[in-house]
């Protein structure tokens, strides 16, 4: 009689563990499921146009946004790894951020050029983020100038609600799921490599002045490593 109820614990144990180890795993993430950049669909409803320096219309951000104590509904998505307010911006070799005439928020500002056959385009939009409205820019698997596409970069620029702390507030979310190449051959990049901030008129490589000459600034018509950079970004003054 004793041995029939060890052998039913020994059962309900192994039974126990067995349930245990199922739920475990159902609970863990899977191998590979994991997502640098965020793939809610709201945030590939628009594109940009192939193109090289271009940019959207002005788009719809969803919500309000204080930032550094102007307010915004609308922004400019362009084509090479930024955001703008209050107008567009084709400059295609980075520098620093303050020197911007525009106030611009800039996960990868580089030389995007999604004119390539293998470059993706640049897409945009609306959605949610833990049950807070979003406002998401998908710059994946592009390419970069002039039409090269053997290397490609994927990042992404997440804006988020945040109401429960302020009127205004959001936080700046930036997803990188991979970065193979860095400038354009008119940033003084060679292969996607090397290269550097914008230098000088004066100093300017002499692709850079052709590319500037023959390129025009005009915006286009529209038809596994993240980084929160600030929670609140509303501020007054």
């Amino acid at each position: 009689m004793r041995g029939i109820q060890i052998q039913n614990w020994a059962r309900a144990t192994i039974g126990r563990v067995l349930l245990f180890l199922t739920l475990l795993a159902v609970g863990l993430p899977q191998p590979g499921a994991a997502q640098a950049v965020r793939t809610n669909p709201g945030f590939a409803a628009n594109s940009v146009p192939r193109n090289d320096d271009g940019s959207s219309d002005e788009v719809p951000i969803g919500f309000l946004v204080n930032f550094f104590g102007q307010t915004f509904s609308t922004t400019y998505v362009n084509n090479n790894g930024n955001i703008t307010f209050g107008d567009s911006l084709g400059t295609f070799t980075p520098a620093g951020l303050t020197g911007s005439p525009l106030r611009i928020i800039a996960p990868f500002w580089a030389d995007v050029d999604t004119r390539g056959e293998a470059s993706s385009l640049v897409t945009y939009g609306l959605d949610t983020v833990g049950g807070r409205r979003a406002f998401g820019v998908n710059w994946v698997n592009v390419g970069y100038y002039n039409q090269h596409d053997d290397k490609h970069n994927s990042f992404q620029l997440v804006l988020i609600e945040r109401l429960d702390i302020g009127p205004g507030n959001f936080d700046i979310e930036f997803n990188y799921d991979r970065i193979e190449w860095e400038t354009g051959d008119a940033s003084g990049g060679r292969g996607g490599l090397g290269g550097g901030l914008r230098r000088r008129p004066a100093t300017r490589t002499a692709a850079a002045s052709r590319k500037t000459r023959s390129k025009s600034s005009a915006r286009v018509s529209t038809e596994s490593f993240s980084t929160r950079i600030a929670a609140v970004c509303g501020t007054a003054g």
